[in-house]
């Protein structure tokens, strides 16, 4: 997210779903959706000399923005619904759990380690749970 425009008049954000969304600083109404990638927009940022947007995802190309439009255009046929299904999205991704690869490797290396162990005590993999 960041501000854009020659008075930072815009809030720019990318997005999972490609697009690239500018809302009105003062309004806080979205005023521009523009598709930005295939995939995600991860990195949204203004140049501070000229009115020039640079935008990233997850592939391996910077893309530049620039207003060429006479006059102010709308929004496209449609955005409402792109906008419930973001939404939809972001609700379903709150019930989540994310756990980083590394602390999930160190777990299962534990609980190898803790059968190996186990194993050479005579337990091993005879060893039955039991509720207690």
């Amino acid at each position: 997210v960041n501000y854009f425009g020659s008075d930072q008049q815009y809030v720019v954000s990318g997005s999972d779903d490609g697009r690239i969304y500018l809302w009105g600083r003062a309004s806080m109404r979205l005023v521009r959706v523009i598709i930005g990638d295939r995939r995600v927009v991860n990195c949204v940022q203004p140049c501070p000399a000229r009115c020039l947007l640079a935008t990233a995802g997850i592939d391996y190309t910077v893309k530049l923005w620039a207003p060429l439009a006479e006059t102010a255009q709308g929004l496209p046929p449609g955005f409402e619904e792109v906008v419930e299904e973001n939404e939809r999205r972001v609700n379903e991704a709150s019930n989540v759990f994310v756990v980083p690869v590394g602390l999930v490797m160190s777990a299962l290396r534990h609980l190898r380690n803790r059968g190996a162990n186990a194993g050479a005590a005579g337990g091993g993999a005879n060893q039955e749970c039991t509720q207690s």
